[in-house]
């Protein structure tokens, strides 16, 4: 059993009885909401919560259990539904789903709230604002530690052996929950562990959060940062040595090799890869390199950037048009944040007809200021890993 879990399971059973107060007051000013948990006298599987004004809310066990193991496999959760948060699924939409999956009573939404507070009361998560890719400000929980077991994405099946389960339902349930944590997940950085709450993401620019937050040993000054590119690609290689000085000047050891002399990532905490685009699609080696470390990778967090002639003008079509060129790696590998920066193109890079009639294609259009604040930002994930440690 996850750790984590039984944490929490140990802390329902022996805390209640207890008046609390909800953590969630750091979302907004006014009092903290008290309330005290029993257990029902009609069903042990059941909570029932009552709040400083004497209304009273049942809790069943199972869902507290499932929101669990959904926290344990995407690390931050975003706590309800927001009108801006696009696709990522919040911790009550998910509880809805497998809920209607396992059960034939309606769904409550009163109830997350209270599961969230137990779940930070047991002292495994903290409340804090996770940051969407617009910028957006979500409130969420975020899970203090990083733990190595693996949790099945499916947890309507799980579901399913606890109690009444629609087969149909357990099945539309797992798929949708499937689907929506390949286009949500955790943000790069979690609320810190000493603390009720923090920063559950990292804002600014264009970003891509992973599935499942890296686990294994964190980027500390001692573990070595690898940044690495494909030797075919001059114009990716020298972002990749500018993306050191920001490491560098983090005291962050770094190192930056080509992919092709990368043989051993063991002895680095945390990776970066560079990737130049040709006719809209990650060179070859890029992804066999993803495919043949993907066992130790997994274990650390990723930061990718992409480099072409097509994100010179980018805008929010060309945004979403890159991030499905990206799902090429993103799929062998979670990543922590995506850098897009236009390219630069020779007249060696054209043909004939190009170099008559598209003169203006030919420049650097690299833009180094907006580079080293993306170097600057994946530096500051590294050193947020570090103090996760």
């Amino acid at each position: 059993m996850d750790p984590d879990y039984e944490k929490v399971q140990t802390f329902i059973r022996e805390s209640q009885g207890t008046e609390f107060s909800s953590q969630r007051s750091v979302f907004k000013k006014g009092e903290e909401e008290k309330f005290t948990y029993y257990t029902s006298d009609d069903n042990p599987d059941e909570l029932l919560v009552i709040s400083s004004d004497g209304s009273e809310t049942t809790i069943t066990t199972a869902l507290i259990n499932e929101a669990v193991l959904y926290l344990l496999d995407i690390k931050i959760a975003v706590l309800a539904p927001e009108s801006r948060s696009g696709t990522l699924l919040s911790l009550e939409e998910h509880l809805e789903i497998w809920h209607n999956g396992t059960s034939t009573t309606p769904f409550d939404s009163k109830v997350v709230p209270y599961i969230a507070d137990l779940i930070v009361l047991s002292g495994i998560a903290a409340y804090g604002w996770a940051t969407a890719g617009d910028g957006e400000k979500l409130a969420a929980i975020a899970l203090k530690t990083v733990t190595p077991k693996k949790h099945s994405p499916s947890r309507a099946n799980d579901g399913a052996k606890d109690g009444a389960a629609a087969a149909k339902g357990s099945a539309d349930a797992a798929d949708s929950t499937r689907s929506s944590r390949r286009s949500s997940g955790s943000a790069a950085s979690a609320a810190g562990s000493s603390g009720s709450s923090g920063s559950a993401g990292v804002g600014g620019g264009e970003r891509v959060y992973s599935r499942k937050a890296a686990t294994g040993d964190n980027c500390t000054p001692k573990g070595i940062v690898l940044i690495t590119y494909s030797i075919k690609d001059d114009v990716t290689g020298e972002i990749a040595w500018s993306v050191k000085n920001s490491f560098v000047d983090g005291g962050i050891e770094t190192e930056v090799k080509s992919i092709q002399e990368v043989e051993d990532v063991r002895k680095y905490s945390f990776v970066v890869v560079g990737a130049g685009l040709k006719d809209n699609k990650i060179a070859p080696e890029i992804l066999e390199f993803a495919k043949l470390h993907s066992n130790w990778l997994s274990k650390r967090p990723i930061a990718l950037f992409l480099v072409g002639e097509s994100l010179k003008d980018i805008d929010d079509e060309k945004v979403i048009a890159v991030k499905k060129t990206a799902e090429s790696f993103t799929r062998i590998l979670d990543v922590v944040d995506i850098g897009m920066f236009a390219g630069k193109v020779t007249a060696d890079d054209l043909t004939m007809r190009e170099k008559l009639f598209e003169k203006e294609r030919i420049g650097d259009f690299r833009d180094w200021r907006i580079i080293g604040e993306w170097a600057d930002n994946v530096k500051n994930i590294c050193l947020k890993y570090k103090n996760q440690k």
